[in-house]
């Protein structure tokens, strides 16, 4: 799926792009861009194994648990490129969320986060990697970090900054 264009949606569980199935990919073109309001409403979900998604354009998410990008299950790779960008606003709605093991996260663009628990990238697994690579991560609220590895075998690299602001909030 590549998207060039602009998608905007509305309401509890309207996500921008969902991919179910294994094996998928998803580009968002500079220019493009996504944005959602409403709670649980993810830019993009990736449901299954094996999911490349690329992000040149801008992402928006507006909601309790609006996730930028959630990949759910395992080998998934997500990248922001320079001059891509996600942006959320809400508890808990973290610019990218990894359930699975095995995944790979590389921030050459800007992932910004508002809201308590707002986490820029949330680890939830094993053996994962992430790339802060001139890129930029910016939390505001309490106990939203910059990157949260919660498993065994996770790996960050930092090349670009992190800045978090709230009682909590660390970077790492």
């Amino acid at each position: 799926t590549t998207i060039a264009g602009d998608i905007t949606t509305t309401g509890s569980g309207a996500h921008g792009i969902y991919n179910l199935g294994d094996d998928n990919s998803s580009t968002l073109a500079a220019g493009g861009s996504i944005t959602t309001s409403g709670s649980d409403a993810a830019g993009i979900y990736n449901f299954g194994d094996s999911k490349e998604t690329t992000v040149f354009g801008s992402i928006s998410t507006g909601g309790e648990r609006a996730y930028g990008i959630y990949n759910k299950v395992s080998n998934n790779t997500t990248t922001i490129s320079n001059g891509g960008g996600i942006s959320t606003e809400g508890v808990d709605a973290y610019g990218i969320y990894f359930s699975g093991n095995n995944s790979t996260a590389t921030v050459g663009g800007d992932i910004t986060t508002t809201g308590s628990g707002a986490h820029g990238i949330y680890n939830l697994n094993n053996n994962s990697s992430t790339l802060a690579a001139d890129g930029s991560i910016t939390t505001a609220g309490s106990d939203a970090y910059g990157i949260y590895n919660f498993g065994d075998n996770n790996t960050t690299t930092i090349a670009g900054d992190i800045t978090t602001t709230g009682s909590g909030a660390h970077g790492i």
